[in-house]
């Protein structure tokens, strides 16, 4: 079965990313793939898709990423995030280092001043689909 992570630093909270992100991990997860939270709590996510009226038949954690959210370890977040055959991150205008066979960015908002222009990010981008 293949495997889908879900990356958002947001889920102890609700608001508009929120919903977007549990609404795309139903839709993937009735699709038949294996979904799994880079998370700590399974109760917090249970009670935003219960108030969301969202259905999920079975969410797995990967409490091993969301520590890396603030690390600053690019390498530590391909490595984790390697596994899956989808990443999908809701990004607050930073450009990760994803290695998922194939891996989403969902901006919440506009960013302006984010450039992209660094070698880095350009790098980043090119793992991105």
């Amino acid at each position: 079965m293949k495997k889908v992570l879900i990356v958002t630093p947001y889920l102890d909270h609700l608001g508009g990313g929120e919903r977007y992100m549990l609404e795309a991990a139903s839709v993937i997860e009735s699709a038949g793939y294996q979904l799994y939270f880079a998370w700590d709590n399974l109760e917090q996510i249970t009670k935003l898709t219960n108030l969301l009226n969202i259905k999920l038949i079975n969410p797995q954690l990967d409490s091993n990423i969301l520590p890396l959210y603030t690390q600053g370890n690019p390498l530590a977040m391909y490595k984790a995030t390697h596994k899956y055959d989808l990443t999908l991150y809701l990004s607050d205008g930073s450009i990760p280092l994803l290695g998922g066979k194939k891996n989403v960015i969902h901006f919440q908002i506009p960013h302006h001043d984010v450039g992209g222009h660094k070698l880095t990010t350009q790098l980043n981008l090119k793992k991105i689909n």
